[in-house]
């Protein structure tokens, strides 16, 4: 696989609507993390708009039920990374006017990037001092994203501190194992502050609390082990954990308590108060979610033949390469954002990665110019199908197609399907599939756009929205200058396959 682009945030929110139906809070154009892509120095002119710029950061979240490790290279610390921040240093102390605005964006994007590095070397300390240095840069220059920085840097250092605690437990139990309130204290560390059930569980022996040993042994097994009912009490657990973690937590144990409802319902046929109590619950947890910032992500590229288990996220933008990957259209990368400029019809990049089972799709995205659309192709099963935004100049937004019929015609068309240029969308898409049965979601800045269920037969992408590899979801637009920030996966049962 080829050399791996750096990666970059998603975006804070802001009050815009989609369509006609107002939507809430699209994502503003810029932060710096959680990684998902930034704009350049011209964020002023190509996304101003008058909403606030601020979103809660975090570099190294993700769920980790399946792995304990993040799956994609990284790279550590070298000379090659550290030149680049002083030359920025320079051009910045040397800029003027206009020009300062510019030097300051680079500054800081290269101060991120060594943040990063920093951070893969497990050198937290010394990413936290890297990351303050870079938000004091963006706050004295008003960039959007400092409020992103200075909460990555709070992150990071809470996990210092975090660390270090842990260190002092773990001596106090070797002179005492006896210990059960230090070694309470102990796994309640591993489990919230550092996310981690797995390196919790090496540690519950001995706790006398009952539930707390119980659900720390279940949660280390994994998002597929527990059973049906176990999934909907590890759901509520954790979303009890939410309530008194520390802020930069929240998001977190609120995301493994939404894994645990999906995979009940994945399992739970029945139509019941059970199945009732858990889509509710999951409503909840997901509002949650939304208002802390969004969900844990795991940013980068993963090794070819590598598999994506349930509950991990993977950015699909740093996995496409602009020259291989892409139909129609110029596409170019622009820090951890693709950018697609020269549009003509139906211009697409493929992700090299195959689905196989039921998953979700989060992308940010920002239509620049024209009138036209943008589309998700969504594979499902044997089938694929079409997600067009704004189709038609304007006209309509839905699935495309729905027993042969666009959706200018079928059941799931909403018009008018407007988008404004320069004001980013989030997009969060479900494709649930149950034998025969195929379920599509799809949410934009948090509320329901579209919900339709029906037979896998069904479903076939409309037009030229084919895939040009089958089983790869892909994006694009149709006459449209766009740029997308990430689209990033998560497997709700399966897995996906890298295929690069």
């Amino acid at each position: 696989m080829g050399s791996r682009p750096a990666s970059a945030p998603a975006r804070p929110r802001t009050r815009q609507p989609l369509c006609s139906t107002p939507f809430s809070a699209p994502i503003s154009p810029a932060s710096r993390l959680p990684p998902t892509g930034r704009t350049t120095s011209n964020w002023r002119s190509a996304f101003s708009t008058p909403h606030a710029r601020t979103a809660p950061a975090s570099r190294r979240w993700w769920p980790s039920c399946a792995r304990r490790r993040p799956t994609w290279r990284r790279t550590i610390p070298t000379a090659s990374t550290r030149p680049s921040v002083g030359i920025r240093q320079k051009q910045y102390e040397r800029a003027r006017g206009p020009a300062k605005v510019a030097a300051a964006d680079a500054l800081t994007d290269a101060l991120l990037d060594l943040a990063d590095s920093e951070e893969a070397a497990d050198d937290l300390a010394a990413a936290a001092v890297t990351c303050r240095r870079a938000e004091a840069i963006a706050r004295a220059m008003k960039i959007p994203w400092h409020a992103a920085i200075e909460a990555r840097a709070r992150r990071l250092s809470r996990l210092v501190k975090a660390g270090r605690e842990i260190d002092g437990l773990k001596a106090a139990l070797a002179n005492d194992p006896r210990d059960a309130a230090v070694r309470e204290k102990l796994v309640r560390l591993c489990l919230v502050d550092l996310d981690d059930p797995a390196r919790a569980a090496e540690h519950v022996e001995g706790v006398k609390d009952d539930s707390l040993h119980k659900y720390v042994l279940a949660a280390a097994k994994g998002l597929e082990a527990p059973p049906e009912l176990a999934c909907m009490q590890l759901a509520n657990w954790y979303r009890s954990l939410a309530e008194g973690a520390p802020e930069d937590a929240k998001a977190a144990m609120l995301a493994r308590a939404e894994l645990y409802y999906e995979r009940f319902l994945e399992m739970h046929a029945a139509d019941d108060l059970d199945r009732a109590a858990a889509t509710m619950a999951l409503t909840k947890v997901e509002a949650e979610i939304e208002k802390l910032g969004g969900r844990p992500v795991a940013w980068g590229a993963a090794a070819s033949g590598e598999t994506v288990k349930p509950g991990q996220w993977m950015e699909l933008v740093g996995l496409v390469d602009p020259k291989r990957d892409t139909v129609g259209g110029t596409w170019q990368r622009r820090g951890r954002s693709l950018v697609l400029t020269s549009p003509a019809i139906q211009n697409r990049a493929v992700a090299p990665i195959a689905p196989a089972g039921s998953y979700a799709l989060d992308a940010q995205f920002v239509r620049v110019s024209g009138d036209d659309t943008v589309c998700f192709v969504l594979p499902v099963g044997p089938r694929s199908v079409s997600l067009l935004f704004s189709a038609w100049h304007s006209a309509v937004h839905g699935l495309g197609g729905i027993k042969g019929r666009d959706p200018r015609s079928n059941p799931t068309g909403v018009k008018p399907g407007i988008l404004r240029n320069g004001v980013t969308y989030r997009a969060y898409m479900t494709v649930k599939v149950r034998g025969e049965r195929v379920r599509i979601t799809v949410r934009v800045n948090g509320d329901v756009l579209i919900a339709w269920e029906g037979p896998l037969a069904d479903l076939s992408p409309h037009g030229g929205w084919v895939s040009p590899r089958p089983g790869q979801p892909a994006f694009g637009t149709s006459y449209a200058d766009a740029v997308f920030r990430s689209v990033r996966l998560k497997m709700l049962s399966g897995e996906a396959r890298v295929l690069r």
